[in-house]
């Protein structure tokens, strides 16, 4: 298990590049998407989760790098380490998606 600290560093990047979101093929889906390998690399070692896809070159010739999870355990997991610390309006997303999965598809 990983540190607190490197916990709170992870949610400090999610917080700044990363998303919360609904498909209709989950209950939800974390991204991070950035230039930064490196640091998306160590993001993926803190959390355990997930794959990176490098994505289209931007205009300027910078790389980007996309990093997702979809699956239900795992993003359940993730929201629960990276929630106490979130600021409000990813909170408030997390813990909207944690309460739908514990009242409609509880984790076993």
């Amino acid at each position: 298990m990983n540190s607190d600290t490197q916990i709170a560093w992870a949610a400090g990047i999610f917080e700044g590049e990363g998303c919360i979101t609904r498909t209709h093929t989950s209950m939800g889906m974390l991204q991070l998407r950035m230039t930064d390998l490196d640091v998306v690399q160590k993001f993926v070692d803190i959390m355990g989760y997930g794959n990176i896809v490098q994505e289209p070159t931007l205009p300027s010739g910078k790389d980007v790098w996309c990093w997702r999870v979809g699956k239900r355990n795992q993003v359940y997991r993730m929201l629960e380490l990276l929630l106490p610390h979130l600021m409000s309006r990813r909170a408030y997303a997390a813990q909207n998606i944690l309460d739908d999965f514990d009242n409609k598809y509880p984790i076993i």
